[in-house]
């Protein structure tokens, strides 16, 4: 009778699975109260990709630095707020109006007349207002029509 060899099992290799959602922590849905979420979060390519090189490089297990704010002491954001240049920036706006002022516009530019421009100036003043734009931006849009 023929014996029969015992087949030796390789030892599966221990697979360490990586994937984008163990880096995220999913927020609770604001809109859905209840939690559940109506279309189910499939992990696209480029995430599990991302997720992937991170291990392999080894900077998914790395803190990150703290990165020093050098602005924290500057709390103000508005640009005239240093009183000892206002002045001198306001004498450099006033020569460069001068430099780059359209002479004689109104009768080069048949398409616009004094009324039509009222009316564009009025429409630019309410943008600005609207959307809170710094005066250099204001006086840049009413230089191209002219």
């Amino acid at each position: 009778m023929a014996r029969k060899k015992a087949r030796v099992k390789p030892k599966p290799e221990e697979i360490s699975e990586i994937s984008p959602d163990t880096e995220r922590e999913t927020e609770p849905n604001k809109e859905n109260p209840t939690g559940k979420s109506s279309k189910k979060k499939a992990p696209t390519l480029t995430s599990t990709l991302s997720a992937r090189s991170k291990a392999s490089c080894g900077l998914s297990n790395k803190l990150k630095e703290k990165i020093v704010d050098i602005d924290a002491d500057y709390i103000c954001v508005n640009e005239l707020a240093v009183v000892e240049y206002v002045e001198d920036m306001y004498k450099f706006y006033k020569s460069a109006e001068n430099e780059g002022w359209v002479h004689n516009y109104i009768d080069s530019q048949p398409e616009i007349n004094e009324k039509m421009r009222a009316i564009l100036i009025d429409w630019l003043v309410q943008l600005h207002r609207k959307f809170e734009l710094s005066s250099e931006t204001f006086y840049l849009t009413v230089n191209i029509p002219d």
